[in-house]
């Protein structure tokens, strides 16, 4: 990282006004939500299977959508973790698999 990409990171993080604008976290702006936990012990639970986004889907800029796995859930949660025009992915880790 160049010495001025990082001291404006770490002024812009240190710095709660920056001309007459305050700083706010997501949560106070928008909904969080986490996505389907991977592993989850769904045994003598009803399921149904759906498509899911891996953070190999995600690129820079768009979704490689080549290939789609998909992963058991519980039909009642079936809506919380579905994507809506709007909505912002922020993908966790960087496993390729």
């Amino acid at each position: 990282m160049h010495i001025y990409q990082h001291a404006l990171l770490h002024w812009s993080f240190n710095n709660d006004n920056v001309e007459g604008k305050k700083f706010v976290t997501l949560n106070e702006i928008c909904t969080i939500n986490g996505g389907v936990t991977k592993g989850k012990n769904l045994t003598g639970k009803k399921t149904i299977e759906l498509p899911y986004l891996r953070v190999a889907n995600v690129q820079d800029g768009y979704l490689n959508l080549t290939e789609i796995k998909t992963i058991k859930v519980i039909p009642s949660d079936k809506e919380k973790y579905r994507l809506i025009h709007g909505d912002i992915l922020y993908p966790e880790g960087d496993d390729r698999g």
